[in-house]
């Protein structure tokens, strides 16, 4: 799978913030955009998830022939329905004021864009067939809740308020959350902010494993080492 910008030119009301971007990435690649504070990094994130319209240009996903020729008709993401475009493309942004929910109630959240219901605490573990359904793509036996929860170390933290928890934790649960919608690119803005260096290490480690899963990880972030040490590719705004 290739996810592509085709001379995307994004910005603020109309003015744009760097010239035409043209990139391809592809399906297990982990990505780094670096720039100085300003240079425009959230808000090429927020137009690649949608969040943004584009001034000009377009964000697609497509699939590669058995040739390795490109799809002719790729999806343009700005022309998907919000479900549709939550199916392929989940995002995580800097921490927010968050609902007075339980962790896990949070993290279920990411399984509203597959028609599903919030998961109460009383059916995580069930070998339902709604869980088996929804568990084959992240873990063949766990439901992906419950498997986010766990990739993400925080297991114990289930049936805590979210309100209770320092920002470092939050932004851990709503990695987890990101984890259990399931999507193959997913985008993180500054993923390490509160973390301490303990925790900036598993959460890298995390995103190394899920592009090794075949995800697209694509993740704005001043840590400059890791990503020329890890990335697979290196946008500079």
């Amino acid at each position: 799978m290739q996810f592509s910008l085709a001379s995307l030119v994004y910005g603020h009301r109309g003015r744009a913030l760097a010239p035409p971007l043209n990139a391809t990435f592809e399906s297990g690649q982990i990505v780094a955009i670096l720039g100085r504070n300003g240079s425009g990094k959230s808000t090429l994130l927020n137009t690649m998830a949608a969040l943004l319209k584009p001034i000009s240009g377009e964000v697609r996903i497509s699939h590669r022939h058995n040739d390795g020729s490109p799809e002719e008709h790729p999806l343009v993401v700005h022309q998907m329905s919000v479900q549709e475009r939550a199916r392929w493309v989940s995002i995580l942004l800097p921490t927010a004021e968050t609902p007075p929910l339980t962790v896990q109630e949070l993290v279920s959240l990411g399984r509203l864009p597959h028609g599903n219901r919030p998961l109460e605490a009383s059916n995580l573990g069930e070998n339902s067939s709604e869980s088996l359904h929804l568990g084959e793509s992240i873990s063949g036996s766990l439901h992906p809740v419950e498997q986010a929860l766990e990739l993400c170390g925080i297991s114990h933290w289930a049936a805590r308020k979210v309100q209770t928890l320092s920002s470092g934790q939050r932004q851990r649960v709503m990695l987890a959350r990101a984890v259990a919608q399931d999507t193959p690119i997913m985008l993180l803005d500054e993923p390490t902010n509160f973390l301490d260096v303990e925790a900036t290490d598993e959460m890298f480690q995390l995103l190394s494993h899920l592009a090794q899963q075949g995800k697209i990880i694509i993740v704005a972030t001043h840590q400059r080492d890791w990503a020329q040490r890890h990335a697979h590719q290196v946008l500079w705004l």
